[in-house]
Order: C-alpha cells, then structure tokens, then sequence
C-alpha cells in the first residue's frame, strides 16, 4: 500500500491481482459417425469444462448442411469446474443427398455475468444415397389384375424404427385392396427384419413397379416415411387366373378318349352280336 499526495491525503493505491482464464468448453464428439445412409442416427457430445470455476446455462446448438439435427438446441445447465455433460442429439439424413456434409456444434454459456460462445466443433459426415429400410425376399402373386405382395422389411439402420406402417401407395392404376391395403409392423430394431402382406389392384399394363409406402417414427417419436419399389418386371410373378393347370387338362384328355374307345368297343359288339343273331 502507498500513500498518494502526502500525509493529509486520503487516497490510497492497493496492487489487487486480477486472473483472467479465457479457457474454453471443450467438445468431443463421442459417437460421431463418419458414414451414414439416408437414416436416423443418434450422436452423443461431450461438454468438458476446463475452466477453474463453474459455468451456467450452457446451450449446445448444432448445425449442418443438406442435414437434419433434432432438438436444434440443447439445454445443459451448468457444469462445475473439472466436469463433463453428456447430451445426445438425432441426426436425420432422410432427404440428404449423397456426398459430404458439413457439420458443427457450438456451446454458450454464462462464466459470472459475462455470456459466452465456444468455438465452433467441426467434422464431415459422407452420406450414401441408401435407405435404412428395404425390402427383401418379395414374392408377387396375382389372379388377373388382383396382386398379393408378400416378403420382408428389413432395418438396416443403426437406430430402431417404432410404429412402422407399410401400405400401398395407390394411384389411378393402382388401388390398394382389403384387408392388406396396409400392414403394421410395429417396432423393429436395428439389424432386424419382420414380414410382411399388401394387396393392390393394378388396372394398366404399363405399370412397371409398385410404391410402398413405409411411414415410422424415430427414437425420438418423429414422423418419417420413406418410399420403396416392388419391381414387377425383375421379380417372379406367380400368375393364378383360376384355370385347370395342365395336367388336369391332360387327365381329362385321357378319360375321354377312355370313354369314346369303350363306346365304340360297345357299339362294335353290338354289331357283332346282331350279326350272330341272324
């Protein structure tokens, strides 16, 4: 402590110590995929405060080009010196097209009454123009213009698909058809596949390919739907119009040429008894 302008003077100078940490909130980007479909994904963040005191209202804000973050923010609270929080966040690439994507992640946060915002956590993601959910195994029946499609879903994703819907998409050539104009599947997990049953009636032969509608919901509870194609050109079709099958026809064949053999026997014994006769 020094004294300024002499004895009588009361003003005094005190040397205080100021610290300024200008540290930032670290982001790890723990479950980060590098390659995604066109899919919902989940990723988990890690918020690491390496600053010496805690810091209040920490938002997480994530952002992406040509892709889908659900929430778009996310409320942390605060997070005490030397501590991590953990926040999971969906990404949804349902509508991306393929090719690289840039993403960010980016924290704000309160340190005393002084606001601030991280910089920003940037990655790339490459995303393949590939449904999570297909169709396998599909078999094609039909008795005229009535068709039955029959076969499985399978999830090829990473996250589960909850109150999944397959239906036929109808048109003015095609009429879905009772009593499986729709079929519900329910929930089905990652790596897992369910079967499944549609009906339609397909009044042109011009049509090529049937539109499957897949609606489901994410983790999340979010409506999605994705379209399919049942390839009637490139898949068997097992046609029944209700005629004999051929070998009916053959057994028939063979019965009535049985008969008209033993009628003509019949006849020629006949003539051979008259003639004895007389």
């Amino acid at each position: 402590m020094e004294v300024v302008g002499g004895s009588d003077m009361y003003d005094l100078n005190y040397n205080i110590p100021v610290k300024i940490d200008n540290r930032d909130l670290k982001l790890i980007m723990a479950t980060m995929p590098s390659t995604v479909m066109n899919e919902i994904s989940t990723i988990e963040l890690d918020i690491i405060n390496t600053r010496s005191n805690e810091v209040n209202n920490v938002i997480i804000t994530p952002e992406g080009n040509g892709v889908r973050f659900n929430p778009s923010e996310v409320f942390v609270g605060a997070i005490p010196s030397g501590n991590k929080s953990t926040v999971t966040v969906t990404l949804n690439t349902m509508a991306s097209t393929s090719g690289e994507k840039e993403v960010s992640f980016t924290a704000s946060f309160f340190n005393g009454d002084n606001y601030h915002v991280s910089g920003k956590k940037d990655t790339t993601i490459d995303v393949v123009e590939q449904p999570s959910l297909i169709f396998t195994s599909i078999e094609v029946k039909n008795i005229g213009k009535q068709y039955t499609f029959t076969g499985d879903i399978n999830n090829f994703g990473t996250t589960d698909a909850k109150n999944v819907l397959v239906s036929v998409a109808g048109s003015d050539d095609i009429k879905p058809m009772q009593p499986y104009a729709n079929y519900f599947i329910g929930t089905l997990e990652a790596d897992d596949f369910s079967s499944f049953e549609l009906s339609a009636q397909i009044l042109s032969s011009n049509i090529t390919k049937v539109p499957i509608l897949i609606e489901f919901r994410d983790t999340d509870n979010v409506y999605s739907s994705v379209t399919g194609y049942i390839d009637l050109e490139n898949i068997a079709t097992y046609e029944n119009d209700n005629k004999p099958a051929t070998w009916v026809w053959l057994i028939a064949a063979v019965l009535l040429i049985a008969v008209a053999i033993a009628i003509a026997y019949s006849w020629k014994k006949r003539e051979q008894t008259l003639e004895t006769d007389d």
